[in-house]
C-alpha cells in the first residue's frame, strides 16, 4: 500500500483507507505520516483530523 501512495499521493481515497488499516493494526506512526499528507490535501476533513487525534493519542500512550 506504501508503494501506491508514493505512486498516487493524490488518492485520498487511498490515504483514508491506508490510514484506517495503520490504526487498526497498531501503526499509528505510520498512520501520522499518511494522514500529514491527507490533510495537506484536504485540510478541512473532519475524518482525517478525527484520525490523526486518535494517533495522537495512541503515541502518546506509548509515550512517544
Amino acid at each position: 500500500m506504501e508503494f501506491d501512495i508514493e505512486a498516487t499521493p493524490g488518492k485520498v481515497w487511498l490515504l483514508r483507507k491506508a490510514s484506517k488499516a495503520c490504526l487498526e493494526n497498531g501503526y499509528a506512526a505510520r498512520a501520522m505520516n499518511i494522514l500529514e499528507k491527507a490533510i495537506a490535501l484536504r485540510p478541512d476533513d473532519e475524518e482525517f483530523s478525527e484520525m490523526k487525534d486518535e494517533a495522537e493519542r495512541e503515541l502518546q500512550g506509548r509515550g512517544r
